[in-house]
């Protein structure tokens, strides 16, 4: 049996990069004022193995330029632990019109934030126009900012947790009978630090039938496997679970 489980929004293995297609109206105006309103030209021609590595250099640049604007000063030992969602809105040439702290697990770490970003006016150039986007969210936590993080141990930890993840879900999930050869379902899960699952909603399903078997496997799966790290850590998931060819 194969069950392949996809990470949305967040939990995307090659990083919680998103893109919202439409810019406000007030950061067009800006962008038009520095003169970078122009909007690259997309390539249809990226295979999508290029794309997910591009994506991935993306998400590395974003973090060590986020993490080279943290003055040495800023006391991140003491929220190591803790996180924050930013959103950042850029002009085509990365100069940044918009800059968003919220759903902080602590207010200092917030107001630290506030402090070393208040500044923040340049992203880096984007490896391909395909992975560009006006808005950028990404959630941090003090540990992923603080110097000698090492980006690559954590994504190589992040794929470890959704194969955790993966296995926990399809563990507890039955075929139904007669159903199609490829299903899916979206699962939103909310979970605690703990790795309690406290909520769940199924949604976007091929069938309702499908629809009834997540539900199933999801009343049975109460305790997700815990994070090896705070940084790839999310206390909300959107899950796709897909059942296989060939089960």
């Amino acid at each position: 049996m194969k069950i392949f489980v996809y990470l949305l929004g967040f939990g995307l293995i090659i990083g919680p990069v998103l893109a919202e297609s439409n810019n406000s109206r007030k950061q067009y105006i800006k962008c038009k004022i520095y003169g970078l309103d122009k909007i690259p030209e997309y390539s249809k021609k990226l295979s999508k193995k290029r794309l997910l590595k591009y994506r991935k250099i993306y998400n590395q640049k974003i973090l060590l330029s986020l993490a080279n604007n943290i003055n040495e000063a800023a006391d991140l030992k003491a929220h190591t632990n803790s996180t924050c969602i930013l959103k950042i809105n850029q002009c085509v040439a990365g100069q940044v019109v918009g800059f968003n702290i919220y759903r902080c697990s602590s207010s200092e770490f917030k107001i630290i934030l506030k402090n070393e970003f208040s500044n923040f006016t340049k992203l880096p150039s984007a490896p391909h126009t395909n992975v560009w986007s006006s808005t950028i969210i990404r959630r941090v936590s003090g540990e992923m900012l603080m110097p000698g993080f090492d980006y690559a141990k954590n994504q190589s930890e992040k794929i470890k947790y959704y194969n955790a993840i993966t296995k926990a879900i399809s563990s507890n999930w039955i075929k139904p009978e007669n159903s199609l050869i490829l299903e899916q379902c979206d699962i939103e899960i909310k979970q605690s630090k703990q790795g309690l699952v406290i909520s769940y909603q199924i949604k976007k399903c091929s069938s309702q039938k499908f629809k009834k078997s997540v539900g199933e496997a999801m009343r049975k799966t109460r305790q997700l496997p815990m994070a090896s790290m705070v940084s790839i850590f999310n206390s909300n998931l959107t899950v796709r679970f897909r059942s296989g060819v060939g089960q």
